[in-house]
């Protein structure tokens, strides 16, 4: 949606400077009055799906085997758009997400300026860019090993009570 709405922004600069633009339908030239309208309708919208999704997602599988996921991004970052398509995509493995503007903080932007998109899980910075879903898979299979291997060590380790009664000993 960003990259229609930047396509539509320079045609409206090319067109406005007086460039060559006889091979646009005639539609274009009979409504130039509302050119800039509709590009500010069309980041407005892009904006609102990157932000107004935060932990939205296909039905997601209560059972995720993450405790948190947070995707650091910000505006006009078309990278950070596919992240969030990837997210979305992959909502039963990774759950509900919540996606955050670095530029609204100081200190994320220092510390993740250069490199959005950012996807921490768990608490854990898993992602820095691209995010491959195979290895996303990977990562989830991973935490749902460990979760299923501490909880059957808990269950294995737990001394069950001992009933004198139960087991014939007595107090005599």
């Amino acid at each position: 949606m960003m990259s229609i709405g930047s396509a539509m922004a320079i045609l409206i600069f090319a067109d406005r400077s007086g460039a060559e633009l006889s091979w646009l339908p005639a539609v274009w030239f009979d409504a130039r009055d509302f050119h800039i309208l509709i590009c500010v309708m069309i980041f407005a919208l892009a904006a609102l799906v990157l932000k107004g999704n935060s932990g939205e997602s296909a039905p997601v599988n209560r059972d995720t085997p993450f405790q948190s996921v947070r995707l650091y991004t910000r505006d006009q970052c078309e990278l950070c758009v596919r992240a969030h398509e990837t997210l979305l995509a992959n909502a039963s493995i990774v759950g509900p997400f919540e996606i955050v503007d670095i530029d609204q903080s100081p200190e994320l932007k220092s510390r993740f300026d250069n490199c959005v998109p950012v996807l921490e899980v768990d608490g854990k910075v898993r992602f820095r860019g691209n995010i491959r879903p195979e290895l996303l898979a990977r990562l989830a299979d991973g935490a749902r090993r460990q979760r299923e291997l501490k909880h059957s060590t808990e269950a294995t380790t737990a001394t069950p009570a001992v009933d004198d009664n139960v087991t014939g000993a007595s107090s005599r």
